[in-house]
């Protein structure tokens, strides 16, 4: 169990400590000072493995703005979210139990490190108590080669034939029926959470929402007319994410002074990690062709393409040219 003892700046030592496990468990781990981050506190990839993270120390304090922006950033980058948190207003997170807030899943740093140690939870914490997920094919499977009608299981843990059929159907059960199930049938039925695996299973991207900014809104609409799904960011450090097939496009509008540079630096920072194309759209003309690395396009230039073709030649062009 990890001990939070800083209790003046619990969340900077909570990222602290995520941060150097996740380095030390071989994966790249982006800046925690990143700037213009709200809905992320890191981003970290090993091989196929990509997490948006988020830190609070009272997890009760997650904003529902902010869990869909979460939401967006993993759909969009085939990616799981996740909040590492040390308590809620009910008291400590509990190590081994999934916790749930609009949907994202929230859990303990203990927690999360045995996952990615490969020691998945199966409990997670829902209305009126603890529940385990249950491999509802393995279930029958079982019950079946073992003789037992649903009826008779039923009447050994003491539900309804309707929930038995529901439980093998791969509905979750509270964690006492899952034990009797357990018990009777003499097999591990439980059902390991995989947090990407829910995320990539919803039916819709979270969030749809128009940006605001009028320059912006134009970008996004010649974008998706190229037949590229769109996504607007309003707490992170990119400005949207475009997605098409399996690629996806950070893109980020900036005026190149001031805060701008560290926002660009950000980008890069996430793009390496992610390693998808990135781009800066630049509100004002100028003869840069880069910063912090991230390839520069000028507005009218890039609204110069008719097709998804166009448009992949031109990022080729540009990062050739870095």
């Amino acid at each position: 169990m990890f001990i939070i003892e800083n209790v003046e700046e619990p969340r900077g030592t909570i990222i602290s400590e995520l941060s150097r496990n996740l380095r030390a468990r071989g994966f790249k781990v982006s800046d925690p000072e990143l700037s213009g981050l709200v809905s992320f506190d890191l981003m970290a990839r090993r091989e196929d493995e990509r997490y948006f993270l988020k830190v609070l120390y009272n997890v009760d304090t997650i904003r529902r703005d902010a869990a869909v922006e979460l939401l967006t950033l993993a759909r969009m980058t085939d990616s799981a979210c996740v909040v590492v948190g040390e308590r809620s207003g009910a008291g400590r997170l509990e190590d081994g139990i999934v916790y749930y807030r609009h949907s994202i899943p929230i859990m303990s740093l203990m927690t999360f490190v045995d996952y990615v140690d490969g020691e998945r939870p199966y409990v997670f914490s829902g209305p009126g108590g603890y529940y385990v997920s249950i491999n509802g094919t393995e279930m029958r499977r079982t019950r079946q080669n073992r003789g037992f009608s649903i009826g008779y299981v039923s009447g050994k843990i003491g539900t309804s034939r309707r929930s038995v059929s529901l439980y093998e159907s791969g509905s979750a059960a509270t964690v006492e029926v899952f034990m009797k199930i357990q018990a009777l049938l003499e097999s591990d039925i439980k059902k390991s959470i995989d947090f990407r695996e829910e995320i990539m299973g919803m039916d819709v991207y979270p969030s749809e929402s128009e940006a605001e900014d009028e320059l912006l809104r134009t970008v996004s609409g010649r974008i998706t007319e190229a037949g590229y799904t769109v996504n607007i960011m309003h707490k992170s450090p990119f400005d949207a994410l475009a997605r098409h097939s399996r690629e996806t496009l950070i893109m980020g509008l900036l005026d190149l002074i001031g805060k701008d540079y560290k926002r660009a630096s950000a980008m890069r920072n996430i793009s390496d990690i992610l390693e998808n194309d990135l781009i800066i759209l630049a509100r004002s003309r100028t003869e840069r062709t880069q910063i912090s690395g991230c390839p520069v396009v000028n507005i009218p230039e890039f609204l110069d393409f008719c097709d998804r073709g166009d448009l992949e030649a031109l990022l080729e062009r540009k990062k050739r040219g870095l």
